[in-house]
């Protein structure tokens, strides 16, 4: 063998070295985030976010869905979409929601959602179809509407 290409090979067999140091790097990351997601699902026991979450750590460790994410029998809307339907702003239906107690789980449900301007998970309230007349007669109350 020459020298080139034995020198050929030792790189070779560098890069190949490093491109594996890599690879356990990145799974190294991977298996982290799925402890510290196991970890925030015990905060949550026996509810959906427990769910939710331990269903994420097992995709990031097996690469696909292995466990389904829970889903809710019912439609849920956004303060949002309440508001652009009604024709007020999420805050004014939030406002509402807060002054008669109609945050609860009759009304709708806790959920975990992306904050939208960071990469903190929060917990955000979802209204089910139900809230929507309910705070129509109360701007109706109010002469909003």
């Amino acid at each position: 063998m020459t020298v080139a290409a034995e020198a050929w090979l030792r790189m070779r067999k560098q890069a190949d070295a490093a491109q594996m140091e890599i690879m356990l790097r990145m799974e190294s990351c991977k298996i982290q985030k799925a402890k510290l997601l196991r970890e925030m699902a015990q905060q949550y026991q026996g509810g959906p976010f427990e769910q939710t979450l331990n269903a994420c750590a097992a995709q990031i460790i097996c690469g696909g869905e292995v466990i389904p994410l829970p889903k809710s029998p019912y439609v849920l809307h956004t303060a949002g979409e309440i508001g652009n339907a009604l024709g007020i702003t999420a805050n004014h239906v939030g406002r509402i929601a807060n002054q008669y107690g109609l945050k609860n789980s009759e009304y709708g449900e806790l959920v975990l959602d992306v904050a939208a301007h960071s990469a903190k998970t929060v917990r955000t309230f979802r209204y089910y179809e139900s809230v929507i007349p309910i705070i129509k007669d109360k701007l109706r109350e109010e002469g909003r509407l």
